[in-house]
């Protein structure tokens, strides 16, 4: 019995030359550092200790002996994917330093393997009247407008991030 699929190993001999960064994990973290701040304008020397666990990550998935192709990509954005995310909360944070003050009452949390029902946990919770649960483009892109107004973080414009708007907000009613 096959361990990978056809389409996987097809996928993994297309990806190999991609990745020659197993062999320099360093300068495959400053690419993602460089790519990362830009597209959140942001400053990755502002989370020091973040980007030197993410760069500690990507160098020991890169000593791991066997790992294919198509995992190397995967570590690869997703750790881009990470670092992005944490820049653009330390910029939000930094933009409207109020965001810290903000009371999280009794948060709930679900942690667990894969395939051991945390989704539908996670959605029996959230579903039930009084709480939400985050979906998970908001937990990957912390910035978007979610249409509640001036003074609300950054909104997706076609190509590029545009900064908040910062009047006071709506009235209500």
């Amino acid at each position: 019995m096959r361990r990978t699929s056809l389409a996987t190993s097809a996928l993994n001999v297309l990806l190999r030359p991609a990745t020659a960064g197993l062999r320099t994990p360093d300068r495959t973290f400053d690419a993602l550092v460089v790519k990362a701040e830009r597209k959140t304008r942001a400053d990755a020397a502002a989370v020091p200790e973040f980007a030197d666990d993410l760069r500690l990550l990507l160098r020991s998935f890169a000593a791991c002996p066997g790992l294919s192709p198509m995992g190397w990509q995967s570590v690869v954005s997703d750790v881009g994917v990470r670092l992005e995310n944490r820049l653009r909360i330390d910029r939000l944070i930094h933009q409207f330093p109020e965001i810290e003050d903000e009371l999280i009452a009794d948060p709930v949390v679900i942690v667990g393997l894969p395939r051991t029902a945390t989704t539908l946990a996670h959605n029996i919770i959230a579903g039930s009247e009084g709480h939400r649960g985050p979906a998970l483009w908001e937990l990957l892109f912390t910035d978007i407008d979610r249409g509640r107004g001036p003074g609300v973080p950054t909104s997706r414009t076609p190509g590029r991030w545009r900064a908040p708007s910062c009047g006071s907000p709506r009235p209500s009613g």
